[in-house]
């Protein structure tokens, strides 16, 4: 039971930066052990909307960033991307390609515009994306208002 609880707590403080950045779980402990887990508001309510709303944010930062050079769709990928890089470090453009369902030619054009903020790092075979501690720290302070 002890093992489970842990993992949980573990788990939530793991993944509440992703889904609500800037937030932090609230861990009770009373006659029951409580999570309190922030979720975004949203107008319809639920994780799609929340993962959308969080694509959203990230998306508008960069856009800043690179000047509003950027289409919206365009800015939404990119926006992905560095999620991904973010949640799984040392990603290589295949396998970002993958899973967001993009070519390896439009993940590599990507990277060219994201180079402030996400670089490859390693060897050509065995290296991978990181993302910069700086935009690291972007992603930290933004919270919905």
């Amino acid at each position: 039971m002890i093992r489970s609880l842990l993992s949980g707590v573990l788990n939530v403080t793991r993944l509440t930066p992703f889904y609500t950045p800037g937030a932090q779980a609230q861990f009770v402990e009373e006659a029951a052990f409580r999570m309190i887990i922030p979720l975004v508001p949203t107008k319809r309510g639920g994780i799609t909307d929340t993962v959308t709303d969080t694509v959203t944010l990230v998306a508008d930062k960069i856009n800043e960033l690179l000047e509003n050079q950027v289409s919206k769709q365009v800015g939404e990928r990119l926006a992905r991307i560095v999620l991904l890089v973010r949640k799984h470090p040392g990603m290589r453009s295949n396998s970002i390609a993958k899973k967001i369902a993009a070519s390896e030619v439009s993940i590599r054009r990507d990277m060219q515009k994201l180079k402030d903020i996400v670089s490859f790092s390693g060897a050509p075979r065995s290296g991978g994306y990181y993302l910069s501690k700086k935009f690291e720290d972007v992603l930290d302070t933004l919270s919905y208002k």
